[in-house]
């Protein structure tokens, strides 16, 4: 069975957390965009593929994606695994769509611009939430 990914955008000092697994990972407020953009794609596109300047444009985002990548190990060694890249500048949660939770209502009410704008765009796509 795939792990269960769920993004409710709770808020725990600077950190936001994240169940993977059945685990808490605490992530940083940029490591948490990315990988809800990430999880967003997955469920609104075909393939998944997001391109990384689709997520925040600019020349140090690989920095950003090996930072959530190690934030994600700490739900267990293959955790970090989750983000697969094509090489040519597109990420993706290897994750199916079916093991993607999302607390929408939260979202929608986070102070973050682009946590609420992609809550919004779920929102509108007919995903609804589905939290734990």
């Amino acid at each position: 069975m795939s792990p269960i990914l769920q993004l409710d955008g709770a808020a725990h000092r600077a950190r936001m957390s994240v169940q993977l697994a059945g685990q808490t990972v605490m992530l940083r407020g940029k490591s948490f965009k990315y990988l809800l953009a990430l999880a967003a794609a997955r469920m609104l596109t075909r393939d998944g593929w997001v391109n990384k300047n689709d997520i925040e444009p600019g020349e140090i985002l690989i920095k950003y994606f090996y930072q959530l990548r190690r934030e994600l190990h700490a739900a267990g060694p293959r955790a970090d695994a989750l983000i697969e890249n094509d090489g040519s500048g597109r990420y993706r949660l290897t994750l199916p769509p079916q093991a993607i939770r999302f607390d929408l209502p939260r979202l929608a009410t986070h102070p973050d611009w682009d946590i609420r704008s992609r809550a919004e765009q779920l929102a509108q796509a007919g995903i609804a939430s589905q939290a734990a």
